[in-house]
């Protein structure tokens, strides 16, 4: 602009330009520094690319992979036989059990939890419940972004696998053999059962349940608080329990809301048959 007045930049896309506007202008986060801290155990067998970094107290198991510029935050642990790619960040104290595969450019928040069994047990004649052994992977593709205190289990037998461009919010909760399709979005204290597949591009809002064994196809909007109990096989915003599309959600809370008036009416009309019926 001219003048005195603040400098205004017209973008097509106003959130996608503040974002690069930060990353441009915003401070930077400090990463620590390259090289394997003195206080880091890192098994003989593993490989370190020269150029990544190990915090203070982090444990890397034997076979395991690290990438070039990966960053590995004190506390972090990484069981045995794990890849983990190129320019990847795993945060203070997350965990990454053994024989999982993470891709390039991932961020794995703090506290999280990949890789720990699955929810997997038989009832047995006496009631008793004994534990399937859980022996599959879990697969993070290239960009995935995990939020802090996430756990997603590793499968029973295949790969819970996560595709390139997912995010997950904080508090999530990913079961074995899931399958969420690439750029899914999911906020916090969302959670999916078992052997269930995400199409490419949901949405899954706050607090939203979906139960095991359903799929959904891409571009499925799951509204904030939902219950999905079946699989979702048309495109669009689905909400409360068990979900519906919007449009019958809508009409169902317009219905409830003339409850109390054809309620009224309801006993009136009793009270007008009653009066014919003394007159007769």
């Amino acid at each position: 602009t001219t003048g005195h007045g603040p400098a205004l930049i017209r973008v097509a896309r106003p959130h996608e330009g503040f974002a690069v506007a930060l990353e441009l202008f915003g401070p930077k986060r400090i990463r620590p520094a390259a090289g394997i801290h003195p206080r880091a155990v890192v098994e003989p067998t593993a490989t370190i690319h020269p150029e990544a970094s190990i915090g203070a107290g982090a444990t890397i198991g034997e076979r395991t992979s690290i990438g070039a510029r990966t960053v590995i935050h004190p506390g972090v642990v990484i069981g045995p036989d794990a890849e983990i790619g190129a320019d990847t960040e795993i945060h203070p104290n997350a965990v990454i059990y053994d024989h999982t595969r993470i891709g390039d450019r991932v961020v794995v928040g703090a506290g999280s939890i990949v890789g720990f069994d699955g929810f997997g047990y038989v009832n047995m004649a006496d009631g008793s419940y004994r534990k399937v052994p859980q022996v599959g992977i879990v697969v993070l593709e290239d960009d995935v972004e995990i939020g802090a205190n996430v756990t997603i289990d590793r499968a029973t037998v295949s790969e819970t696998r996560i595709k390139k461009g997912v995010k997950l919010d904080n508090l999530i909760q990913v079961a074995h053999n899931v399958s969420i399709g690439e750029h899914t979005v999911m906020a916090a204290q969302s959670g999916i059962a078992g052997s269930t597949t995400l199409g490419r591009m949901n949405i899954v809002g706050g607090q939203a349940a979906i139960t095991g064994h359903i799929t959904t196809v891409d571009q499925t909007i799951i509204g904030a608080q939902a219950g999905v109990s079946k699989s979702i096989t048309k495109p669009g915003l689905y909400m409360g329990y068990p979900a519906r599309s919007s449009r019958e959600v809508l009409k169902l809370e317009a219905a409830t809301r003339s409850l109390p008036d054809l309620i009224e009416r309801v006993k009136h009309l009793e009270e007008q048959l009653e009066e014919l019926r003394v007159k007769e």
